[in-house]
Parts: structure tokens; sequence; C-alpha cells
């Protein structure tokens, strides 16, 4: 279970990383 929770977490990160970074090169 906290295992599972910790995937999630890490999988959420990746994924706002990315759309952090997809953000600018849209514009540049």
């Amino acid at each position: 279970m906290k295992l599972k929770q910790c995937m999630f977490d890490l999988l959420l990160t990746l994924h706002y990383l990315t759309s952090v970074f997809n953000v600018p090169l849209l514009f540049f």
C-alpha cells in the first residue's frame, strides 16, 4: 500500500514536470 502510494506520487510528479517543460517548448 505504501509502495503503491509512493509510485503514484512519483508518476504524478513526472507528469507535472513533463507538463511544465512542454509548455515553454510550445512557445519557443
